[in-house]
């Protein structure tokens, strides 16, 4: 379970780091919120017309992996109490023609092209998960705040639509509100280790 945990963690740095609205410091074990015009300048190397969107896709996603991973870390549960049934990969070799009849019998498929496996919370209820770390002490409602205005407000609409225009008013929230608190998640986390995690070593 640890180690999952710190690989959600080292996910989630890598992609935060990698959406250019923040940077991580390898030697502080702490992200710097981008300047916004540096980021405006700079999304357009990633795509012309949806570099904004793609790298606040990347960012949300990030953090939601980072929070999966400091809640696994602390003990809380970050997947559903029963395994789901989900529809499988094709084998080599299968007949396309019957995986796909198959597929589309009933809701979820018929059980041979069924595989049952863990499946994960959602963002929001991992966020309802940090809210139960108790060494946030004091910033435990603003960082719950912080993370929730992520999950429901940007996350949710980048991940279902494109809307135009949008997301420039929200970028205050990256120094103001977001950068800060994953800066004071990751201190519940032993630094010793989160240094080696971060840097992409296998932590003991």
């Amino acid at each position: 379970m640890k180690q999952d945990a710190w690989r959600q963690i080292q996910a989630g740095v890598a992609l935060i780091n990698q959406s250019r609205l923040a940077s991580w410091d390898p030697q502080t074990l702490r992200f710097s919120a981008a300047n916004e015009q540096t980021f405006e300048a700079g999304h357009v190397h990633v795509d012309p017309k949806y570099g904004r969107l793609i790298c606040w896709l990347v960012f949300a996603v990030g953090v939601e992996y980072l929070c999966r991973g400091v809640c696994a870390f602390k003990g809380l549960p970050v997947h559903d109490e029963k395994p789901k049934n989900v529809i499988r990969t094709p084998k080599p070799g299968e007949d396309l023609e019957t995986w796909t009849e198959l597929v589309n019998q009933g809701m979820y498929g018929a059980p041979d092209v069924q595989d049952l496996t863990a499946t994960t919370k959602n963002f929001m209820q991992v966020v309802e998960q940090v809210g139960q770390i108790k060494e946030l002490g004091v910033d435990i409602q603003r960082t719950k705040a912080s993370l929730r205005f992520l999950a429901s407000t940007i996350r949710n609409r980048d991940a279902h639509q494109y809307v135009q225009n949008v997301r420039g008013s929200s970028f205050l929230a990256v120094p103001e509100l977001l950068v800060p608190s994953l800066n004071r998640l990751l201190e519940v986390v032993d630094p010793c280790t989160l240094s080696e995690c971060a840097a992409g070593t296998k932590p003991e």
